[in-house]
């Protein structure tokens, strides 16, 4: 896909890789490393099936966004992020500029209005990285939405078929109907199917509102009690396409990664299957492994079991190995297959912002 960008929503990855891997997984330093060994394989897993020529990955920043000073209940429903998440979230980035990936965040701003913007300032084809329903709005002529999950890029007509709205319906849409997962109100007794049924009516939300008295019962009433609102809720769910982005174009030219500090890195998170997948030789940790399952779960990927001798205790040990083996087939499952089922659980555990 040459000069076609892609560019990755890093949260979205962060939180699937996070609670799709079931796993402990422990670094040198033994912390909690199974959301950076999840993430990578994704991004690994993209980078070998696409070949991007341009990329970028976008981060949520660590403070509220400007939505929250516009409408302070915004993703307040959200609660504290789990204990080990923010470690995590600081070594994915950290993994990015290993792969020499722009890493790109914006005070105040959110992961989505860092790509609207750079979608915007990208003047060829983009794909953009994302299961987020919200992304759907940026989709046009020159850029495709993929969720990672499979090879289905959706276009203007995809959105349509998703989401019963076009892609320019979006934001109204999210208006009328609101957002449940980011607090955003909408209109109180108007879901997504009232939405769509009012959208191919009117066309816009502007047309609902002036019309409200056409639509009858409570949805009528609800509209024009609630019309502000409503254009709030429109207001917090546009993606913003001028975000002050502090960055260097020409970097956005993919050219492999840096082998030596990614080596380095991969060492400190004993991630050898991921090392021996890129080619890259491991230096000796500074800590010994202290028990064989730290290799086992290094290798969470691999289903294959190794010889051990045959006495009653190795017999024990090797089932557990297969154990462990048919669980690491779970969790590629849900990384890569079961990508609406793992966000759904990341979002009743999501965080309100990062400590």
């Amino acid at each position: 896909m040459s000069d076609t960008l892609f560019v990755i929503d890093g949260s979205g990855f962060i939180f699937r890789a996070y609670y799709g891997i079931r796993m402990p997984m422990k670094s040198v330093d033994g912390e909690n490393v199974h959301a950076v060994y999840g993430f990578i394989k994704m991004l690994y897993s993209l980078l070998k099936t696409y070949k991007p020529s341009h990329l970028a990955i976008a981060f949520d920043p660590n403070e509220p966004s400007f939505r929250n000073d516009i409408y302070p209940p915004y993703k307040s429903n959200r609660p504290s992020p789990p204990e080990d998440l923010p470690a995590q979230y600081a070594l994915c980035i950290e993994a990015t500029k290993c792969f020499n990936i722009p890493a790109l965040s914006c005070s105040k701003m959110e992961a989505d209005d860092v790509i609207g913007t750079l979608v915007k300032q990208w003047a060829k084809k983009v794909v953009v990285v994302s299961s987020d329903k919200d992304m759907s709005q940026l989709v046009n002529a020159d850029v495709s939405l993929w969720d990672g999950k499979d090879g289905a890029f959706l276009d203007r007509n995809g959105v349509k078929e998703k989401m019963g709205v076009f892609p320019e319906q979006i934001i109204d849409y999210l208006g009328i109907a609101g957002d449940a997962s980011d607090h955003i109100p909408g209109v109180p007794g108007i879901g997504p199917k009232g939405a769509v049924q009012l959208l191919e009516e009117y066309g816009d939300l502007e047309s609902i509102l002036a019309n409200a008295h056409q639509v009858k019962g409570k949805k009528g009433e609800a509209l024009a009690q609630f019309a502000d609102q409503a254009r709030l809720s429109a207001r917090l769910a546009t993606i913003k396409l001028d975000a002050p982005l502090d960055y260097d174009p020409a970097l956005l030219s993919y050219q492999g990664p840096d082998e030596t500090r990614l080596a380095e890195f991969l060492s400190r998170m004993r991630f050898k299957s991921i090392a021996s997948e890129l080619g890259l030789s491991l230096k000796p940790t500074t800590k010994k492994d202290q028990h064989q399952k730290a290799e086992i779960i290094d290798d969470l990927f691999s289903t294959t079991v190794q010889d051990q001798p045959t006495n009653q205790a190795n017999q024990a040990n090797q089932a557990n190995q297969a154990n462990q083996a048919n669980q690491a087939i779970v969790v590629q499952y849900d990384l890569f297959s079961t990508v609406e089922q793992v966000e759904q659980k990341a979002l009743n555990h999501y965080y309100a912002k990062l400590d």
